[in-house]
């Protein structure tokens, strides 16, 4: 899965809780984590 993917996932996510804007601020931070990854994909720790 690439990091474009996983981010299309998220705002699925962030769409359905909207109500919810502590979560849609850390899932800001997570994709800009993530679109700091230098390959572009997902990688686990």
């Amino acid at each position: 899965m690439t990091t474009q993917e996983f981010i299309i996932e998220i705002n699925k996510v962030m769409i359905k809780s909207l109500d919810d804007f502590i979560t849609l601020e850390r899932i800001d931070k997570l994709t800009d984590l993530l679109r700091m990854n230098s390959d572009g994909y997902l990688t686990e720790e």
